[in-house]
């Protein structure tokens, strides 16, 4: 074995002296004897190091020894993995993941992936909410070893008994409240996303929508019917009316513009012909704090 490691100390000595290699790709095959009784055969080890020249180099080696994975598992039980979230980036994982050798179980307040490019369209109509989402149980299905899924949120990590606590969201508390439960896990992939950014501007949380959720998006489309059937009311006088009619959108990204754009078709294509005599008081403001929209 030391002429082995000898090899690889030359082929990293070479690569660190001539750096314009690019790639070095080493594949090689050590067979190893065992010594212990119980092993009285002869196994391969693979092991693949790829030399790359990355901001001054780097060395990744992977080794597969597959021969020894039963034994070194003890009782060849799973690794049990835990996902918390259905976003965007719990579902990538899960789709990607192909090998059965994990016990996989998720953890979401919401049994559902939202397909969130589209949630400004929803906003207006133009496409319904069932439309964008995908129960989460029905992409664990099709994958070929068995997910399990809770539908609960996780309010506390502890990284050294390697546990989560959850509780249930039973938000319309119709079915007795809320249970609390604790998950053990070997890996956990913490797929949560982040919270809309208010920057500390006060009032946002009170009084503003956000367009993060399939929620948001139809208690958007509820208050902009709400304005609209107040502004139409009789006894609204013409600066009131102004106001209900003013909607602002804040941020140039590409969720704000789109999200004016759409209603701005939605307001001009169809409501303008539900509520006629209030069309020519809509106004729509975009605001953004930078010198320029759709900033990524």
């Amino acid at each position: 074995m030391r002429g082995y490691y000898t090899f690889f100390e030359r082929a990293l000595r070479a690569f660190n002296d001539h750096s314009t290699v690019s790639k070095l790709l080493v594949i090689s095959s050590v067979r190893l004897s065992s010594g212990l009784p119980f092993l009285n055969f002869f196994s391969y080890l693979f092991l693949f190091v790829l030399f790359d020249l990355v901001d001054g180099g780097g060395l990744l080696a992977f080794s597969d020894a597959n021969a020894f994975q039963s034994y070194a598992e003890g009782d060849g039980k799973k690794k049990k993995v835990v996902v918390l979230g259905t976003g965007w980036a719990g579902v990538s994982f899960l789709k990607n993941l192909k090998s059965s050798s994990y016990d996989v179980h998720i953890v979401s307040p919401r049994n559902y992936f939202a397909f969130t490019p589209l949630l400004p369209s929803v906003t207006n109509g133009t496409v319904e909410g069932r439309s964008i989402v995908e129960p989460i149980r029905n992409i664990a299905r099709k994958k070929p070893f068995g997910v399990g899924f809770k539908e609960a949120e996780c309010y506390k990590i502890d990284p050294v008994q390697k546990k989560i606590y959850c509780r249930s969201t039973d938000q319309g508390n119709t079915l007795g409240g809320n249970e609390e439960f604790t998950m053990d896990y070997d890996v956990l992939i913490v797929a949560m996303g982040a919270k809309s950014n208010t920057f500390n501007t006060p009032g946002v949380e009170e009084h503003a929508h956000f367009l993060k959720e399939i929620e948001d998006a139809q208690n958007i489309r509820r208050s902009i019917i709400d304005c609209y059937e107040r502004a139409s009311l009789p006894s609204i006088s013409e600066e009131e009316r102004k106001r209900i009619m003013h909607f602002v959108v804040v941020g140039g990204g590409p969720s704000g513009v789109e999200y004016a754009a759409e209603l701005h078709d939605f307001a001009h294509d169809d409501l303008s012909k539900l509520y006629p005599s209030i069309k020519d008081y809509l106004r729509i403001t975009l605001l953004e704090a930078g010198d320029h929209i759709l900033n990524m």
